[in-house]
């Protein structure tokens, strides 16, 4: 047992993160909320799995990531093998299997008392087959897993609403440079865009005006996680570009 223990330590590194109750890092489980346990597969330097517990060590979620590199050369790491997460009771809520940020696999869902509530499957992001069910167990009407939020307006609306109120920064126009901004934000239950972060940076003019401008968006309609409404992550491209 304890050569299996050894090895076991060898092959991986560990990483532990605190967070406050607004996924601020703090220094220690003294001050937290939460924590994060990041295990790194030392023999596949491209891989980690990220365990989240809540203070007293009750396991919240377990997300296996992979390494990619995009076509711009940037390094990040994209939801890719089990994707896990439970209810407080500790019941099982969600087994997802993802490949490079995409569902791909089974996708199962239970009610908190520990009944299958959907089994679907999914190649490329696609739901191509599913079933539904009641708390009891019983098959019932077929809802979609996730409807993202959108803008109201729809993309021809959104690119219009960037078009009149993205400001290019004066003097990266003089100089002739172009940019793009990745900006990361959540759209709550209300339609409400809070919590904004960039996730691929550029020039920090860009950044700055990216930040500005999606800051200031009228509420969005919300988007719903197994017919219901819920907070979802979004993250939009926005573009400088000279004509």
């Amino acid at each position: 047992m304890s050569l299996l223990l050894l090895f076991s330590l060898a092959a991986q590194g560990q990483d532990t993160t605190y967070y406050d109750y607004d996924h601020n890092k703090v220094k220690s489980i003294e001050f937290a909320r939460s924590y994060d346990v990041t295990a790194y597969d030392l023999p596949d330097s491209t891989r980690k799995v990220v365990r989240k517990y809540d203070k007293y060590g009750i396991i919240e979620s377990e997300i296996h990531y992979v390494r990619v590199i995009s076509v711009q050369g940037f390094k990040n790491y994209a939801c890719d093998g089990k994707y896990k997460d439970w209810y407080t009771n500790g019941q099982l809520q969600r087994d997802i299997d993802y490949v490079t940020d995409k569902i791909d696999g089974e996708l199962l869902t239970y009610w908190s008392n520990g009944k299958l509530r959907r089994k679907e499957h999914y190649r490329d992001n696609i739901s191509v087959s599913g079933t539904c069910y009641a708390n009891v167990g019983t098959v019932t009407k077929f809802i979609p897993y996730m409807v993202l939020p959108a803008f109201v307006g729809g993309e021809s609306g959104l690119m219009k609403y960037l078009m009149t109120n993205l400001i290019y920064p004066a003097d990266l126009e003089k100089k002739g440079i172009e940019g793009k901004v990745l900006i990361g934000f959540v759209v709550n239950k209300a339609g409400t865009i809070t919590k904004i972060n960039v996730v691929r940076k550029d020039n920090e003019a860009f950044n700055q005006e990216a930040i500005r401008v999606v800051s200031k968006m009228p509420k969005w309609k919300p988007g719903m996680v197994e017919g219901e409404l819920a907070s979802i992550h979004f993250v939009l491209p926005i573009t400088f570009r000279l004509e």
